[in-house]
């Protein structure tokens, strides 16, 4: 006879269902990718690096409380990642390799946490939601490089969850570590509130606080390892910040992207604003010049341009890497320049063409006489780097140059 289902699993395994629909390309407008916005650990981080957050990413905190009081509740109701490697744990005959490993998922939150708060998120590129979603990215881009590298941190917890059952999630994943966390915080303040309630008790008849006991050398021990911790990630990021350098060109970034210093930390690679950006011109970055931007979004004006009717890109980031913004912001939130070579241009030759100037929403380019000859020029003040221009140009003489800042 069959053991009945867990009512845990089934609820999980219907978040994995609706975490794959959403992840699908189709128009779901700022749904696309909904899970991201429940991360208790990609809400504290945001926080930590003072990133505005949309509105629908406060899901994080009200998640962050209920575990507060619901041990381990986004892991057995909510994670598709982990239903994932628990389903492949369980076709393994031994099961308990798992327990051979060192627990560091605890340590691996704590330390993410520090360096966040000195702008370093970088454990947030653990977070099993965001790996989740990134897998996603050969659906929506095809068989590229960029495509595979952005899925293959996910292929690589399936897989070790495969060969030791149990490893990520019990051992490993930082957002089940977050949740320990917060296991031992409530069971640390319910010992403390009941002993100053009444002096009396005994701490050893309290709630325990596992692993061990419950006497107040084991709290304080405990208090004191995770301060350690923390204050390790806060040194370390305080090292990345003296080490950090960036590539001289900065990089085309989705419209409304926080200055590139903290864009890279904030952005956790999701791939969120690649699928929802109907013009298909964001992809992950692949420039081993720019280390500290690898596989974060960039624009590429190739084969599309940055439609002046379409926030979709600010409304799904979980993050506040790309901020919102409303349509009617839109025309003062500058990606870059438009810049034309007029060597190749047909109208500084002489020839008849007005494409650029014709195709323009913003009537950002005009035409001046140099030495009696018309030739197209960039109203630098009205320019904000659409790339509406750079297709329609028969010569393909126009670039967008880099230059990411807001006017008033």
């Amino acid at each position: 006879m069959s053991r009945p289902v867990p009512s845990s699993r089934r609820i999980r395994w219907a978040s994995l269902v609706v975490s794959c629909v959403l992840a699908l390309p189709l128009p779901l407008g700022i749904w696309a990718g909904f899970h991201l916005r429940l991360s208790p650990l990609l809400f504290l981080q945001s926080m930590l690096v003072s990133t505005p957050l949309v509105p629908i990413a406060f899901g994080g905190g009200v998640c962050l409380v209920i575990i507060l009081f619901k041990d381990r509740w986004f892991c057995r109701f909510v994670c598709p990642t982990g239903a994932l490697c628990d389903s492949l744990s369980e076709t393994r005959k031994h099961r308990q390799l798992w327990r051979r490993l060192p627990a560091i998922q605890r340590w691996l939150a704590l330390f993410g946490l520090g360096t966040a708060a000195f702008g370093f998120p970088i454990i947030g590129f653990l977070d099993p939601i965001a790996l989740f979603q990134s897998a996603w990215a050969p659906v929506h881009l095809g068989m590229t490089v960029a495509a595979w590298l952005s899925c293959a941190g996910l292929f690589l917890i399936l897989g070790l969850s495969w060969l030791v059952p149990y490893a990520w999630c019990r051992k490993l994943c930082p957002l089940g570590g977050l949740q320990s966390v917060a296991t031992q915080v409530r069971r640390a303040l319910s010992v403390r509130w009941r002993q100053r309630s009444n002096p009396d008790v005994v701490l050893e008849n309290a709630a325990p606080m596992p692993p061990a006991s419950s006497s107040s050398e084991h709290v304080e021990g405990w208090r004191r390892r995770n301060l350690l911790i923390v204050g390790t990630g806060l040194g370390a990021s305080w090292l990345l910040g003296k080490k950090k350098t960036f590539a001289e060109a900065a990089p085309l970034r989705p419209p409304g992207s926080r200055p590139e210093d903290s864009f890279f930390t904030s952005c956790v690679r999701c791939g969120n604003c690649t699928r929802a950006c109907p013009t298909h011109i964001i992809s992950p970055s692949l420039d081993l010049q720019d280390p500290l931007g690898l596989l974060a979004p960039k624009l590429n004006f190739d084969e599309g341009h940055c439609d002046p009717a379409c926030n979709a890109c600010s409304q799904v980031c979980p993050t506040g890497a790309i901020q919102p913004f409303g349509l009617k912001e839109k025309p003062r939130i500058r990606i870059g320049t438009a810049l034309i070579n007029l060597e190749g241009c047909v109208m500084a030759r002489g020839g008849e063409c007005r494409a650029c100037l014709d195709v323009c929403p913003y009537e950002a380019i005009e035409t001046a006489e140099v030495d009696f000859q018309g030739q197209p020029k960039v109203i630098v003040d009205k320019c904000v780097g659409c790339g509406v221009c750079v297709n329609p140009c028969p010569t393909k003489v126009i670039s967008i140059v880099s230059g990411a800042v807001k006017r008033d």
